[in-house]
């Protein structure tokens, strides 16, 4: 059975199905690193996505510092990011 907090996880990022699965004593650095680096490689130039973090409020900075600084993304709005042409 999956841990209540990889179920809050995976309703705010995608589902195990979507290849987002992590074990409960993964840590929170490898989980950042992977959604960011997934979504810097499926997301197109010139595109965004806005953020929900109120199930995983400890992944919103981590998150959005990885994307902006580690690949250049522009958060435009407080929850929407855009990544670079």
């Amino acid at each position: 059975m999956m841990s209540p907090e990889l179920h809050n996880f995976f309703n705010t990022f995608g589902t195990e199905e979507q290849g987002h699965s992590f074990k409960k004593d993964t840590p929170l650095e490898k989980m950042v690193i992977t959604l960011a680096e997934d979504w810097q490689e499926k997301t197109q130039p010139g595109h965004g996505m806005f953020f929900d973090f109120t199930q995983t409020p400890e992944l919103e900075k981590p998150v959005l510092d990885y994307l902006i600084k580690g690949f250049g993304w522009t958060l435009e709005k407080p929850y929407f990011i855009r990544k670079p042409l």
